[in-house]
């Protein structure tokens, strides 16, 4: 009997679970300018395998991005 009214419970507790509101979850794609991607290609070329330090990596692309919007 135990087994009988935990099993009816748990139907009832996994049952709301399956009428629960579903929607569709949109995901937002992240644009680059002009000058972020060929900050992104220089690095690229600067530094083809990733060894540089991330601190220094990023430093760079900043530096590649801020004179690129200089020049435009």
């Amino acid at each position: 009997m135990k087994k009988l009214v935990f099993t009816a419970l748990a139907v009832v507790a996994f049952s709301a679970t399956s009428f629960a509101e579903t929607r569709e979850v949109k995901v937002d794609k992240i644009l680059f300018t002009d000058c972020e991607n060929w900050a992104m290609d220089q690095m690229a070329l600067y530094d083809p395998g990733d060894q540089l330090p991330p601190e220094e990596a990023h430093d760079n692309y900043r530096s590649l991005v801020e004179e690129c919007d200089r020049n435009t």
